[in-house]
């Protein structure tokens, strides 16, 4: 192996240009699927409050058919409560705004208000997202059940508003209705699109709340047991929704959703994520940034074999096979292609650490600009590094493997001389 790395570092530096070349189109193929890759994975793989997206199942909307007509909305509290919660599989059914808003947040006589982003929950809202509580705890069922005027709030807005996260038990204006602090979390992510706010407050503690008997503005998110028993929460979710009374009927859309699902995009209520159509596109994706820089790099890789020819036409009057010749030269440029797509990861880690979530995170539809909490390690993942690897190796096959063949069959004595020709 030493001597195969010797070889490699010596064709680097004998065909600098090419090399350098070679090495730089491999970084930057293998630079661009990370960041794409991170793209895709960041949406689906588990990071705090999220952890828990492998047993995630959303049902984001609600398509009932009413003697009114048909509705294509979210849910209402009084939906969830009476067709929802009865549910037994699940371990937990939690109901949420299923945006966040931006709106007034103050200390009343403290002045001017600050602008944050306010979600309304139920109490199962803490059970299914795994906040970090600084301060205080969730306000509880009782509390939403009461509608009393409680409040979560995240340490950027206690330290604004307050200048501590020991804000439990005061005061606090919340689109100019008086809330009690109850709790401080640990900022959230806006890459979290499930639990992300800056505040949030108790559903039954805005007013008209229960105006609607099925359709409102809340998501709803499932809580498998475990992974395995996601169907056996879909098949109670589809028997429950069938029985709800002669006068109304649930369009399932195959609701809920896992996590990959609910990331598809869904134009409208009533559709369907188009799941293949998603998968095709990412396979297209990575073909393209694959493909595009092989093709230039296999050429590189056969200019840089031509220039080779004597000494492998040296090797071959000493005895050398054509397998053993090819297999050196594979291996050589296998040596070459890892270490470039190295350093193809190494940007991609050092972009996420530089940047963060800002480079991937889009917060148009909020009113501010949160900070990113998101740590670069849940960026990177052993998958995503395994799939790099993957592609490193492809690009080798593609690369490499036609140019060792034909160097394999050179004649010889044209070889030595300078006439190429195949044997």
């Amino acid at each position: 192996m030493i001597k195969l790395i010797r070889s490699a570092i010596g064709d680097l530096r004998r065909q600098p240009v090419l090399g350098a070349v070679s090495v730089i189109g491999t970084a930057l193929a293998i630079y661009l699927i990370m960041m794409v890759v991170m793209l895709q994975s960041v949406k689906v793989e588990p990071f705090a409050p999220e952890s828990n997206r492998d047993r995630f199942l959303h049902a984001t909307y609600l398509s009932i058919t009413t003697p009114n007509g048909m509705w294509n909305a979210c849910h209402s509290y009084p939906f969830v409560r009476n067709y929802m919660y009865p549910l037994t599989t699940p371990e937990a059914v939690t109901a949420y705004s299923i945006n966040s808003t931006a709106g007034p947040a103050s200390v009343p006589g403290a002045g001017k208000a600050t602008s944050a982003e306010i979600r309304t929950t139920d109490h199962n809202y803490w059970k299914v997202f795994d906040f970090t509580f600084l301060s205080g705890a969730p306000y509880s069922e009782a509390d939403v059940n009461a509608g009393l005027p409680k409040a979560v709030i995240s340490e950027s807005v206690a330290r604004r508003l307050f200048g501590t996260i020991d804000a439990v038990g005061r005061e606090l204006m919340v689109n100019y209705r008086s809330h009690q602090v109850a709790g401080v979390v640990a900022d959230v992510s806006p890459l979290a699109t499930k639990a992300f706010a800056e505040v949030w407050i108790p559903i039954t503690s805005i007013p008209g709340w229960d105006y609607n008997q099925f359709t409102n503005n809340l998501s709803v998110t499932l809580l498998a047991p475990d992974p395995a028993s996601k169907e056996k929460v879909r098949a109670e979710f589809a028997e429950r929704m069938k029985n709800i009374d002669p006068d109304h009927t649930v369009t399932l859309l195959n609701r809920p959703y896992d996590q990959y699902t609910e990331t598809c995009e869904e134009l409208w209520a009533n559709c369907e994520p188009d799941v293949q159509t998603a998968r095709r596109n990412e396979l297209l994706v990575y073909l393209v940034l694959l493909l595009v820089p092989a093709i230039n790099l296999a050429e590189m890789t056969r200019s840089r074999m031509r220039r080779r020819y004597s000494e492998i036409g040296l090797r071959r009057a000493f005895g050398a096979t054509r397998g053993s010749i090819m297999r050196t030269i594979f291996a050589e440029n296998f040596i070459v292609t890892l270490f470039a797509g190295i350093i193809g990861l190494a940007l991609a880690f050092a972009t996420a650490l530089i940047f963060g979530a800002n480079l991937i995170a889009s917060t148009d539809w909020t009113g501010v600009a949160p900070a990113m909490t998101i740590s670069p390690a849940a960026l990177q993942h052993w998958s995503t590094f395994g799939k790099a690897l993957l592609f490193c190796f492809i690009l080798n096959l593609l690369c490499s493997g036609l140019p060792a063949w034909r160097a394999s069959r050179i004649n010889i004595v044209n070889a030595i001389t300078g006439q190429i020709h195949k044997s």
